[in-house]
């Protein structure tokens, strides 16, 4: 794993077999990131887990790949002491066809790119608000 931070700016390479979401944690850790947005990231996976999520629970499904990641967004908040990366992701397999949905995890395969803007004064929060972990944003100055 490489990164460089240049004001706001993060940009990650992640490479073979590197674990993509455990990589960014720390990066994001290491940079004491209470708040960022993931713009873009692509490369390839190995394989992933992909979940979605309705108003009760969640399914999962293991995507074994190769598989190009199309397009990956995301927030970057705080939930209680960690760092919480929320991803979405759009994977294409060999055969052409897609899959999405939350990126729970992934392995990379070769090469990924991810760029990440830190947030200059506002922190996400996660919190419980009754029905689910939902975003807080928050200036600042008053993060409780």
């Amino acid at each position: 794993m490489l990164y460089a931070r240049s004001g706001r700016e993060l940009v990650v390479r992640l490479t073979d077999w590197d674990d993509l979401m455990g990589s960014l944690r720390l990066v994001l850790e290491e940079e004491c990131a209470d708040g960022a947005f993931v713009l873009m990231g692509i490369g390839m996976l190995r394989e992933a887990t992909l979940g979605w999520f309705d108003d009760r629970s969640c399914s999962t499904r293991r995507e074994v790949g190769p598989l190009e990641i199309l397009s990956c967004q995301g927030t970057v908040s705080s939930r209680g002491e960690d760092v919480h990366v929320h991803l979405h992701a759009c994977l294409g397999r060999a055969d052409g066809s897609t899959t999405g949905g939350h990126l729970l995890d992934g392995r990379v395969l070769r090469n990924a790119e991810i760029l990440v803007t830190l947030a200059s004064n506002i922190s996400l929060v996660r919190e419980f608000d009754g029905t689910f972990h939902g975003l807080r944003p928050l200036p600042r100055r008053t993060r409780r």
